[in-house]
C-alpha cells in the first residue's frame, strides 16, 4: 500500500483512546448489534412463555 502512496494511519487514536466502544467504529457492526438484540429479545420472550406453560401444567396436577 505504501507503493501506491497510501500510508497506514499510525497516528490515529484507537477506539479505546477515543472512549468509544469497539462495536461503534464499523458500519456493519451496528446492524449486527441490532440483530443480536432482536435475537436476545425473542429468546427471552420464548423462555418466559415456556416458564408460564410449565407453571400452568404443574398447577393442574
Amino acid at each position: 500500500m505504501e507503493a501506491a502512496g497510501i500510508e497506514p494511519a499510525k497516528d490515529s487514536p484507537s477506539t479505546c483512546e477515543r472512549g468509544l466502544p469497539p462495536l461503534v467504529t464499523r458500519r456493519g457492526d451496528r446492524d449486527l448489534r441490532l440483530l443480536a438484540g432482536l435475537v436476545l429479545s425473542v429468546v427471552l420472550v420464548l423462555a418466559a412463555f415456556a416458564l408460564a406453560v410449565y407453571w400452568m401444567a404443574r398447577g393442574t396436577e
